[in-house]
Formats: C-alpha cells, structure tokens, sequence
C-alpha cells in the first residue's frame, strides 16, 4: 500500500514537472515579449502625467542592461550611462504630444550558449511634436543578454534610415 502512495507522489511529480517545462517560455518568446513591453511602454498618445512619464521610463529602463551602448541615430548622441539614457527617455516623452511605434521586420538568432541574441529590426515611428508631424523607419541592430534569467538591451546599433 504504502508503494502505491509512493508511485503515486512520484507520478505526480514528474506530471508537474513537465508541465512547467512545456509550458515555460523560450527564450525567444521571452525576448519577443519583452520588445513588445519596450514599445507599448515607449508609446504614447497624448498629454499624461509626470508621474506616469517617470513610471513608464523607470519600466524601460527594467529591460536596459546595466552597461548599455545605445545609438538610434541622428540627432540623439550615443548613450553609454543608465541615467542619461532614462534622462532622454523622459525629455523625448516630454517633448513630444504622441509617438507611435511599429516593428516593421524582424530576425532574432540566439547565441549557441543561449546567453545573448542578435536581433535586426525595422522599426517605424510616427509622432507629432506641437504641430508638426513626422514619420521615419530606421533599421536598428540589437544585442540583447540574458542576465540573472532575464534578457536585456545590451546595445542598440542605428543601422540606417529608410524612406518612407
């Protein structure tokens, strides 16, 4: 009796066990997830608080990694320091009434450690700044790590900026 009690627990277990592992998320749909947090957080469709603009910042800056290389390109200088890089989150946010942001193309290849990845996109953004609108799509290179289980920003390269 009591091996059936055993044979059952261990039984259980295992049925836990790979459920969680079936289940759990790759590694690119871990990455893919945290882009899409990336852009809804930076997008913004009108007037919001202070308080919401330093929230939504603070929350981008959870998938930076602690010693980033950011260039998106002209006119933004390359940013190499956490609280520059959030300072411009903020002034961009600021500065601008909405910004839209849409992933045009992607291509994601995880390293064969599965501890970095390679991502190319083309991103396009549209925004207004007081009357004047504007849109662009850029290509951008990005490294993303995996630190502590989570996958972060490394470094974003400007790659060019297409015509629309």
């Amino acid at each position: 009796m009591r091996n059936k009690w055993i044979a059952a627990f261990l039984l259980i277990l295992a049925g836990i066990g790979a459920f969680l592992f079936l289940t759990r998320d790759s590694d690119e749909e871990l990455i893919e997830k945290n882009l899409a947090e990336i852009v809804n957080l930076v997008e913004k469709t009108g007037d919001e608080s202070v308080f919401v603009l330093i929230g939504d910042s603070r929350k981008i800056m959870r998938y930076i990694s602690e010693y980033p290389q950011i260039d998106l390109g002209s006119p933004l200088p390359v940013i190499s320091d956490r609280d520059e890089l959030e300072s411009i989150i903020i002034q961009v946010r600021q500065t601008v009434q909405a910004l839209s942001v849409r992933i045009g193309k992607k291509e994601l290849t995880l390293s064969e450690d599965r501890t970095s990845a390679q991502m190319e996109l083309e991103i396009v953004g549209s925004g207004s700044y007081f009357d004047d609108r504007g849109r662009e799509r850029r290509n951008f290179s990005v490294e993303w790590v995996k630190e502590d289980g989570d996958w972060l920003v490394k470094s974003v390269q400007h790659k060019g900026t297409l015509f629309p």
